[in-house]
């Protein structure tokens, strides 16, 4: 029996069972269809025109359904029915045939959909073409919520006429969009511009957003300030503007963000004190402000009123004054970053309180904040594909020399950075309480004038001894300075030649150093 033969048949799901040769013509005599799903195969040649066929259908998956697939698609103008459409991950760049890899032009037919499509998402299609104005002018009016052409390589400006649309979710991340960025429509919940080559300023957002929760607009050539007008934006969850132009002093309406969990400006040129208002956004979790110019106090209600922070990063900025004891209060935290500023005064002993550095895996919920939207009029029945979206917070990290960005894996680590202020103290000591922190993947406390001996610890003793440098007094292991007291007050016969090498082998093969009779008994036992 042929699967043509299946005429009743309302739902085909044969996603995920990696199939391939020619997808079968006969699914285009499944006329009763309304849901069609080829996920994640290995079919070659061409989609079947007869899909054409398919007019009760009301949602069409084919995602990473093999190599040379995407092509002419002009029979999808006959499926008047169909809100949903999803055709990501099918790069040519995968391609087996390798005669097919070319760049691929931007459908001609999406237009023509506009009366019934509501789901789009053509991401990572390998698409290198530049949008029109007059392509885009096809788009109005349309009935599309969500719209996802991420990881492609197209090009152009993005037309005001968007507002008029009734889009609710857009993805344009990782193209080369440029010029300024338009309003959008009133209703937008979720906006993600980053990896692109937008410029001018950020004014669209003081447009009336009641629905916005997450904005991403990262990785640009934003420029100008950040406008005092944000108390429109009580929903926002997300807000990353980092690695752009922007300047200027953070405007007091900040504090307006209730809902926001996540604040990203790292390397942006923003000056000024941080604004007191910042302390009514109890909900955030993440906090990056590094690479910019700020300066005054380390402010004392981050400790007192920020209670969710996992991640507060500081670092490459010009903050002066003590650490305040309020940090302390942060128990979630699991990454402090302080380096590269202009602090004095001693460490805090009460460090231990940082139980999340002392849990094994991670302390919190995982660094992915997730959105879901189903719209309204789903409920009469009709299939209607929900808006399923995700961010993940991202962090520049100095690990061992490097600057990396941690993702999918921030949540696990955990790090103290201390390195690089312009302290004149020369009595600064690591308390010793720091010693109970044994889960901590980093502990960089390097060109701080510190003094006295390392707290003693299975984990500090494993640091290496660069992240202890420039701290001319600091003594102890895994320094090489010795401190009083620790010479010994018995003598032991030497060691022969054999038994040094015996000694030096040990230590480098397990990686950690000891001394004395220790050495002997574990050598010789």
């Amino acid at each position: 029996m042929s699967i043509g033969s299946l005429t009743k048949l309302t739902e085909l799901q044969l996603g995920v069972n990696n199939f391939s040769g020619a997808i079968p013509s006969s699914i285009g005599s499944l006329t009763r269809l309304t849901y069609l799903n080829l996920d994640y195969n290995s079919f070659s040649g061409t989609i079947p025109p007869e899909f054409g066929n398919l007019t009760s259908l009301l949602k069409l998956s084919l995602v990473s359904i093999g190599s040379c697939t995407i092509d002419n698609l002009d029979w999808l103008s006959r499926l008047s029915y169909l809100n949903s459409l999803k055709l990501d991950e099918n790069s040519l760049a995968k391609a087996n045939n390798w005669s097919c890899k070319q760049s691929l032009r931007f459908p001609k037919w999406i237009p023509n959909l506009k009366k019934s499509l509501l789901y789009l998402d053509l991401s990572q299609e390998s698409i290198s073409d530049t949008i029109s104005i007059e392509y885009w002018n096809k788009w109005n009016p349309s009935q599309l919520h969500y719209l996802d052409l991420s990881f492609n390589r197209i090009s152009g400006i993005l037309p005001d006429l968007l507002s008029n649309l009734t889009l609710y979710s857009v993805d344009l991340s990782s193209n080369s969009f440029y010029g300024s960025i338009p309003a959008f429509p009133a209703g937008i919940t979720f906006l993600n511009l980053s990896r692109n080559k937008f410029s001018s300023g950020i004014s669209f957002l003081c447009q009336v957003y009641e629905r916005f929760e997450f904005l991403d607009l990262s990785r640009n050539r934003l420029t100008g300030q950040l406008p005092d007008c944000l108390c429109t934006l009580t929903e926002l969850k997300v807000l990353n503007l980092g690695h752009n132009i922007l300047s200027g002093r953070l405007p007091p309406s900040l504090g307006c963000l209730g809902q926001l969990e996540t604040l990203s400006l790292y390397n942006n040129t923003f000056f000024g004190e941080l604004p007191v208002s910042l302390k009514n956004c109890a909900m955030l979790s993440f906090i990056d402000l590094g690479a910019n110019k700020f300066f005054g106090n380390v402010p004392v209600w981050i400790g007192e009123n920020l209670s969710r922070l996992y991640v507060l990063s500081l670092r490459s900025n010009n903050f002066y004054g003590t650490t305040p004891l309020q940090i302390c209060h942060l128990e979630t935290l699991q990454i402090l970053d302080l380096s590269i500023n202009k602090l004095h005064g001693t460490i805090p002993s009460c460090v231990k309180n940082f139980t999340g550095m002392a849990q094994k895996g991670s302390f919190v919920k995982p660094n992915v904040h997730h959105y879901q939207w189903l719209p309204h009029y789903a409920l009469t029945g009709d299939y209607v594909e929900p808006f399923d979206n995700s961010y993940i917070d991202r962090l520049a990290i100095e690990w061992q020399g490097k600057v990396n960005e941690f993702g999918s894996t921030l949540g696990l680590v955990k790090t103290i950075d201390l390195s690089s202020n312009n302290s004149q103290d020369k009595s600064r000591k690591i308390p010793s309480t720091m010693s109970k922190m044994d889960r901590l993947n980093d502990l960089d406390v390097s060109y701080n004038n510190l003094s006295g001996r390392i707290p003693s610890s299975t984990q500090l003793q494993s640091f290496p001894s660069e992240w202890f440098a420039g701290n001319s007094e600091l003594c102890g292991l895994p320094t090489m300075k010795k401190c009083l007291g620790d010479e010994r007050s018995r003598k032991y016969p030497p060691l022969c030649d054999s038994e040094v090498m015996g000694i030096a082998q040990m230590n480098f093969e397990n990686g950690f150093y000891i001394e004395g009779p220790l050495v002997l008994q574990l050598h010789f036992g």
